[in-house]
């Protein structure tokens, strides 16, 4: 009879009942703990003394010393595959982990629906949990490193084929016209950061107000410098274009593409990809 393989994980907690709770909850999930580290820097320590290295690394935002962000940043510096989950309570803390690169969840949480949905965005993930972008029927059409518009009322196709990337390990950051709270209601969204763009700052969300759009590219550029595969989703820029000056938007647009142009219905065409609706559910619907 063939031995089921178990996975490891390690855990940076200095908590001991929250090290308690991970410890069951993993271990019902297939892993087994195979190191347990109290703060920052004894974790950095702790994940390079173990050979093989772990499968998972669930680490706590904030520890002792050092943040779990900062360990978990020095680990990737050095073995940038590095499996590593940061747990915050904090909306802050999951923004700042995820912009970054590394994937975060929010506490509380129900931890053996999260870890799983987490996993397809880490690297190094078992297959079996985490898709491939090259196994999506979007791979023939959307290309890494590229820019695409897709002309739709509603942004029903243009969702779809964020999720789709995402549940093929794709890492995601979603801007939106449309309230978060009720996005969140209607698709799996748990663990991808939100950008709202608002006229009025948000406590709960990251903002981009027409006065601001410069923090757009700076949030996008902080997003797409992580190594593994990402993909931004952005829903209802009109609402800049009807609030500050059309050159602006232009402005903007060039620091994020070199080259771009105007047409008649003042939509940005040029050097973007038009991609119809179309298409993208004829695709869709090849796979088996």
């Amino acid at each position: 009879m063939e031995e089921t393989v178990r996975r490891r994980v390690m855990i940076v907690e200095d908590q001991r009942d929250m090290e308690e709770f991970y410890r069951e909850i993993f271990s019902t999930m297939g892993f087994d703990v195979v190191a347990v580290a109290r703060d920052g820097r004894s974790a950095i320590e702790t994940y390079f003394s173990l050979d093989p290295r772990p499968d998972l690394v669930i680490m706590d935002h904030r520890l002792p010393g050092i943040s779990g962000l900062q360990a978990a940043q020095s680990i990737l510096e050095k073995d940038p595959k590095a499996p590593i989950v940061i747990v915050t309570a904090d909306e802050e803390g999951l923004w700042e982990s995820t912009v970054r690169g590394v994937p975060a969840i929010k506490k509380p949480a129900v931890f053996e629906k999260i870890i799983k949905a987490v996993m397809r965005s880490v690297p190094g993930a078992p297959a079996e949990i985490a898709g491939t972008a090259g196994e999506s029927p979007l791979a023939e059409i959307f290309q890494p490193h590229r820019l695409y518009l897709i002309p739709e009322e509603s942004p029903d196709a243009g969702m779809n084929v964020f999720l789709h990337l995402l549940s093929h390990g794709y890492k995601g950051l979603l801007f939106t016209r449309r309230n978060p709270e009720e996005l969140k209601k209607m698709y799996p969204l748990e663990g991808v950061p939100l950008v709202w763009f608002s006229t009025l700052p948000s406590e709960m969300y990251e903002t981009v107000t027409p006065f601001k759009i410069q923090h757009l590219l700076l949030l996008l550029q902080e997003s797409l410098r992580s190594a593994h595969p990402t993909v931004a989703y952005m829903e209802g820029f009109e609402f800049f274009i009807t609030n500050i000056p059309f050159d602006r938007i232009l402005n903007i647009i060039q620091v994020l593409r070199d080259r771009v142009t105007r047409s008649e219905n003042m939509i940005l065409k040029k050097e973007f990809e038009v991609v119809e609706p179309d298409r993208i559910l004829k695709a869709l619907k090849k796979r088996v």
